[in-house]
């Protein structure tokens, strides 16, 4: 009798009369589906998370190049205000009103803003909102090593190791350690050219006191940068930037707690900016009239006075002078003149040049003995620093008091050449002749930080920059990135600007 099969369930088969599975070749089939699963599984997490990576990048770069902007629209807005102040609006230490929380652009939940800020001229004061004038300081590669180190931190051995290599200051310094050296003529012709190229690239290594530069050189011979001149001469950093560790140019608690923490500070409450405030390599002065027209140069036979409106006298004085192949060195030597010059028939006669202290301001103004079209070595005696000033040896303490004293009462006019040091009283004539060749009334250089910044976000981006107006267009000189050094002052003082 044949007996019919016993139905065998899936998975399992007989052999032998024995039932076994026969999950083997199926389980592993199964095994190996789920490891394509678990593998495309993890691949397709490692796309999104790339893809995630790619776009918080993106937003970063976004929210970085937004920070970027805003803070480069705060160092646009520093250039239209000082172009302005060259067509005669006042140019104020302390402008909020254009400089303070200025609003750039909405964001989504965002507002962004930017703020201008420069070291406080206060003491105990915080930040003002305003630019710092370079042309206040003294202009370092054309100034006496003997008038730097009456400057606060400096000495005569560290003064002549910032003048710059092969100028006369080092070459006394050689001859004859421990003699100051006499002063270049100031306002000369250099040997840059009128609007040397702007030349970027020059990157100083970053530090913890030290942000990444970038900055431009117009002589190869000698850098444009305070650090530089200062690394080069093996002169610290912290002589330069004082207690001001992060650059932001407000006392923070580290520096104003003695040795505690790094910097090394005096713990007397106030911020010691260092030799920044009174030093500058960058600024110069256009040798251009206050309306902005070529100076006429009086040492040139071509020249034609007859536009300046000089008395007969002055002019056969300049003419005597051409006779007899006698330059000036500056229209300053024509105050309360009177020599003996040959006349045009070759006679010696006494002559006076006719110029007194009230013909004095419109000769600074309209003239020049040199046809270089930028000066050097110029000082602003409108804006210079009473620690700068009282270096300057015909001045002193006393005669800085009495020139800061006088600043804020002097009118339109007065301001815009220095004959008013003489027409106040503040100087005698010989003094003045002594003084004028190293001063101006005119800045064109500007210093200062940008800060853009995203309001609740609190996204930011910190510039250090320093910009030149005297061209067109004007020029931005160096720009640093202080981000790295964190946010550099609370929000709400930003915020304060009043209604």
């Amino acid at each position: 009798m044949k007996v019919a099969p016993r139905p065998v369930l899936p998975g399992l088969r007989v052999h032998d009369g024995i039932v076994v599975t026969a999950l083997r070749s199926n389980g592993f089939v199964l095994l190996t589906v789920l490891v394509v699963v678990m593998l495309a599984s993890m691949l397709s997490v490692s796309l999104m998370f790339s893809l995630r990576a790619d776009v918080t990048a993106q937003v970063a770069g976004e929210q970085q190049e937004q920070a970027w902007s805003a803070a480069m629209s705060g160092v646009s807005r520093a250039i239209a205000v000082a172009q302005s102040s060259m067509r005669g609006v006042p140019l104020t230490a302390e402008n909020p009103g254009a400089f303070q929380h200025q609003f750039v652009a909405p964001d989504g939940d965002d507002r962004w803003y930017f703020t201008v800020y420069s070291a406080s001229d206060s003491i105990g004061a915080e930040v003002r909102f305003g630019l710092t004038d370079e042309a206040g300081k003294f202009p370092l590669k054309y100034t006496d090593p003997a008038w730097l180190a009456i400057l606060p931190g400096l000495d005569e051995t560290l003064a002549r190791a910032l003048a710059p290599a092969g100028s006369a200051y080092t070459a006394a310094s050689t001859t004859n350690p421990g003699t100051a050296s006499p002063l270049p003529p100031t306002g000369s012709p250099t040997n840059s050219p009128a609007e040397p190229a702007l030349e970027t690239g020059a990157v100083v290594p970053s530090s913890t006191n030290r942000p990444a530069t970038l900055a431009s050189s117009s002589t190869p011979d000698y850098p444009d940068t305070l650090e530089e001149v200062f690394v080069r001469a093996g002169v610290g950093l912290q002589l330069l930037y004082g207690e001001d560790a992060n650059h932001n140019l407000r006392l923070d608690p580290n520096e104003d707690d003695g040795d505690t923490e790094s910097p090394s500070d005096d713990r007397n409450g106030l911020l010691d900016p260092g030799l920044q405030q009174f030093l500058s390599t960058v600024s110069y002065d256009p040798n251009v009239d206050s309306e902005g027209r070529p100076r006429i140069n009086l040492n040139d036979p071509k020249a034609d006075l007859s536009a300046l409106g000089l008395p007969a006298a002055t002019t056969d004085y300049l003419a005597a002078l051409r006779r007899a192949g006698r330059n000036l060195a500056h229209p300053v030597e024509l105050l309360d003149a009177e020599t003996s010059l040959p006349d045009a028939a070759g006679k010696v006669a006494p002559l006076k040049s006719a110029i007194g202290r009230d013909q004095l301001p419109a000769i600074l103004d309209r003239c020049t003995t040199t046809d270089s079209q930028r000066l050097e070595g110029l000082i602003n005696i409108n804006s210079a620093p009473r620690a700068v000033l009282a270096a300057i040896p015909a001045l002193g303490e006393t005669g800085a008091d009495a020139i800061v004293a006088a600043r804020p009462g002097l009118g339109a006019d007065e301001r815009r050449t220095p004959a008013w040091l003489l027409q106040r009283g503040l100087v005698t004539a010989d003094q003045f002749k002594q003084l004028a060749p190293h001063f101006t009334t005119r800045s064109f250089q500007f210093s200062f930080h940008s800060l853009g910044y995203s309001v609740p976000s609190g996204r930011y981006r910190v510039l250090d920059a320093v910009i030149d107006v005297a061209p067109r267009p004007a020029r931005i000189l160096a720009l640093r990135d202080l981000t790295r050094l964190g946010f550099p002052m609370p929000i709400e003082l930003l915020q304060n600007a009043g209604p």
